[in-house]
C-alpha cells in the first residue's frame, strides 16, 4: 500500500471512530463560579478522552453524581462512555476568604483531591473500593486550582464532593501533643497564637477515635492586659484509659464559635504484661493474666460469626483468673475470639482454637 493511501485510510478510520460524537474540550481549562468542568475518559486511568461534563451550580460547588450502575452510556458533550470502566478529572478554580474549610470527598471506586492543580493530593483514596468518604480540613486564603480525580473499575459508580466552613479563625492552635508521665498520667499541651474572643478550651477523649467525651475544661488565658503573641496550655488526664486513647481540643469562642484540634493518639503502657492462654483450648477454660490492675474488666468470647458465647466481669482484675469459653460445655471444634476490655476500652484480642471437647 502506498504511504499516501495508508495515511488516508488512517484518517478515515479515525474520523469514523468519532463519527457523530467528536470529543470536545481541551482537558486544561478550569471551571469557575462554583461550576466544575469534568473531563471524561474511557479506561480507569484517563486512557481515551471522550468529552466533558459540568458539576455544581453557581451557588455551590457541591455535587453527588451516581452514574447509574454498570453497562450504562454516560453522556458528555462529545462521546458517551460506558460506565463499566471510566475515569473523570474535574477541575475548578476557587477563591477562599481567610478561614477554616472542610472538604468531604466520596467515591466508588478511586478518588483523590488536589488543591494545587494536581501536584499533590490532600485526599488520596486511589484504589478499588465500595463507596466511602474522606474529609480534609485546612486553613485557606486566596485562589486555588482544585482537581478532583475519579475512576470506576466495575460495579457501582458514584462520586461526591462537599465543602463546609469558611469562618474566620479567632485563634491558631499549634503544637498539640500528649505525653505519658512516670505516674501513668497523660499530660496534654498546646500553644495558641494571636488569640481573640476565645472563652475556653474543652479536652475530649475517645476510646475508638470516633466517639469523644469531655474530660476537662480550661479558660482562655487571654485578658485585656495580656499582650502575649503566644500562650501555652496544658492539662493532665489523671486516670487515662487502658490501651489506646485519642485526644482532641475543642475551641469555644465567646460568640459560640467552635473549632477542633487534630487528634492525638496515645498508647497506655499499662497494658503490657497481659496474657490470655492457652490458645489451644481443650476444657472450655482459658486464663487471663495481668501484672496491672484493670478496673471494670470484661472477658468476652465470640465465634467467627460474631455470636457471643460467654461473658465474665470483674470490678477489679489482677493476677490470674480463669474464664469459661462457652456457657455450654458442648463447644464445637473451631476458631474463636477472646476479647478483654477495661472501662469499655479493648485491651487485647486473642484468637483461640478449640481442638475437641
Amino acid at each position: 500500500m502506498k504511504p499516501t493511501i495508508f495515511l488516508a485510510a488512517l484518517i478515515l478510520i479515525s474520523s469514523m471512530s468519532y463519527a457523530g460524537c467528536p470529543p470536545k474540550g481541551d482537558q486544561v481549562t478550569y471551571g469557575t463560579s462554583n461550576v466544575w468542568i469534568g473531563y471524561v475518559s474511557g479506561g480507569s486511568n484517563f486512557n481515551r478522552y471522550k468529552g466533558y461534563v459540568t458539576e455544581g451550580v453557581a451557588s455551590s460547588p457541591d455535587f453527588d453524581e451516581n452514574f447509574g450502575g454498570t453497562k450504562v452510556n454516560y453522556s458528555t458533550n462529545g462521546c458517551a462512555v460506558l460506565t463499566d470502566t471510566f475515569s473523570v478529572r474535574y477541575k475548578l478554580t476557587q477563591s477562599f476568604v481567610d478561614g477554616d474549610y472542610t472538604f468531604t470527598v466520596g467515591g466508588d471506586d478511586g478518588y483523590r483531591l488536589s488543591l494545587d492543580g494536581g501536584s499533590t493530593y490532600v485526599i488520596n483514596k486511589w484504589n478499588d473500593q465500595g463507596y466511602t468518604t474522606t474529609t480534609y480540613t485546612a486553613i485557606l486564603t486566596g485562589t486555588y486550582n482544585m482537581v478532583l480525580d475519579y475512576y470506576e473499575n466495575g460495579g457501582a459508580n458514584r462520586v461526591s464532593f462537599a465543602i463546609s466552613g469558611g469562618t474566620v479563625l479567632p485563634v491558631t492552635l499549634t503544637g498539640f501533643q500528649g505525653e505519658f508521665k512516670s505516674n501513668h498520667q497523660v499530660e496534654l499541651s498546646w500553644k495558641t497564637m494571636m488569640e481573640r474572643d476565645i472563652d475556653h478550651y474543652e479536652m475530649e477523649r475517645s476510646a475508638d477515635g470516633l466517639n469523644f467525651k469531655q474530660i476537662g475544661s480550661i479558660s482562655s488565658k487571654m485578658t485585656i492586659s495580656t499582650n502575649d503573641y503566644q500562650l501555652l496550655y496544658n492539662y493532665t488526664d489523671q486516670d487515662p484509659l487502658p490501651g489506646t486513647s485519642y485526644y482532641r481540643i475543642k475551641v469555644i469562642g465567646k460568640d459560640n464559635y467552635t473549632n477542633q484540634s487534630p487528634i492525638v493518639q496515645m498508647s497506655n503502657n499499662q497494658i503490657q504484661g497481659i496474657k490470655i492462654y492457652p490458645t489451644l483450648v481443650q476444657n472450655n477454660t482459658v486464663f487471663v493474666e495481668t501484672n496491672k490492675t484493670l478496673r471494670d474488666a470484661r472477658m468476652e468470647f465470640f465465634d467467627l460469626s460474631g455470636k457471643k458465647l460467654s461473658e465474665t466481669n470483674w470490678e477489679s482484675l489482677s493476677g490470674r483468673q480463669n474464664c469459661p469459653v462457652s456457657r455450654s460445655n458442648r463447644l464445637p471444634a473451631g476458631t474463636y475470639l477472646a476479647r478483654l476490655t477495661a472501662k469499655g476500652q479493648t485491651i487485647k484480642n486473642q484468637l483461640m482454637i478449640v481442638q475437641n471437647n
